[in-house]
This record gives structure tokens, C-alpha cells and sequence, in this order.
């Protein structure tokens, strides 16, 4: 039974599944979940949704997640998915090309900084700064951790192929 559950457990869509539940669940405040806004409690609800498709669809999820997040800074809420826009634009930097990742990082800045700007008024370069730094962190984070897979894997092949060629070269004894 345990061991069926482990099973269960490392599956990938089980895994973004949890995921989308944890944000979810910060999303909408933790335990202090008390006054929350039926428009925030639904951005919420709809980006975290989302998060279950974000190994095979990246972009798709990030611009789901961006629509709502734009939609609920629109609505005047400041505190809108920021979980889930973070862990996809993770997703964009692991799953996507360099090309993908940094498009999508440039489009997701400028369209979440124009979009509080003109909600919310200017917010001050340091903010934009960091924002823009932030979101990038994210995307960069997710690229790194692909890199070091790729890397890791092609060490791992280049292991065999030289114990191969070891093994290949060794006489074997004849019989006399």
C-alpha cells in the first residue's frame, strides 16, 4: 500500500496537482483566509487550476495565469495570483528554449508593469526594478535547474559510453 502510493506520488501531474492545491490555499490567505474578495478568490481559483498543465503546456499556463492576473489587477487588487505566476513563469524557463524563456520574460514585464501602472499608477522605478528582477529570477531559476539536468544527463551517458569502451578493449580469455 505505501509503496503504491509512493508510486502514485512521483507521478508528475499528481505532483502539480499538489502544487496547485498549496497555492491555492496561500493564494486565498492560509488559515487567515477570513475577508478574501469573491474576484481574488476566483483569479485564485482559476490560476491555480492552471498549474496542473504547466510541464506540457509552459507558455500556454503563463499567458492563462497573466490574463487572469491582468484581470484581477484591472478589478483594483493589487494581491492577485502571484503565486502561480511565479511558479509558471518557472515552468517557462525549465520546459521552453532560451528563445521562449526570454520573450516570454520581456512580453510578462512589460505587460505586468504597464498593467499596474495604468491600474494603480506609477509605481516608481526601484518598484519596476524589482519587479522586472523578480519575475526574471523566476524564469532564470527554471532555466538553470534545466541546464543542470542536461548536464547532468549527459554525464551520466558519457559514464557509460566510457565503461563501454573500457569493457570493449579488455581480451577475453580463450580457453585452451
Amino acid at each position: 500500500m505505501f509503496k503504491r502510493l509512493l508510486t502514485t506520488a512521483k507521478r508528475p501531474l499528481v505532483q502539480d496537482t499538489a502544487l496547485a492545491l498549496v497555492m491555492l490555499w496561500t493564494e486565498l490567505g492560509g488559515l487567515q483566509a477570513v475577508n478574501v474578495p469573491a474576484s481574488v478568490a476566483l483569479v485564485a481559483l482559476l490560476s491555480s487550476a492552471m498549474l496542473p498543465l504547466r510541464r506540457r503546456h509552459p507558455v500556454v499556463v503563463l499567458v492563462v495565469i497573466g490574463v487572469f492576473d491582468t484581470a484581477g489587477m484591472a478589478m483594483e487588487h493589487s494581491d492577485t495570483a502571484v503565486g502561480p505566476l511565479f511558479v509558471a513563469l518557472y515552468s517557462v524557463g525549465r520546459y521552453t528554449s532560451t528563445l521562449t524563456s526570454v520573450v516570454m520574460t520581456v512580453l510578462s514585464i512589460v505587460i505586468g508593469l504597464s498593467t499596474h501602472a495604468a491600474t494603480f499608477g506609477d509605481p516608481g522605478q526601484a518598484a519596476m526594478v524589482i519587479t522586472a528582477l523578480n519575475l526574471a529570477l523566476a524564469v532564470a531559476t527554471g532555466h538553470i535547474i534545466s541546464l543542470r539536468r542536461e548536464l547532468t544527463t549527459r554525464r551520466e551517458q558519457q559514464i557509460a559510453d566510457e565503461g563501454f569502451a573500457v569493457h570493449a578493449h579488455i581480451p577475453l580469455l580463450e580457453k585452451t
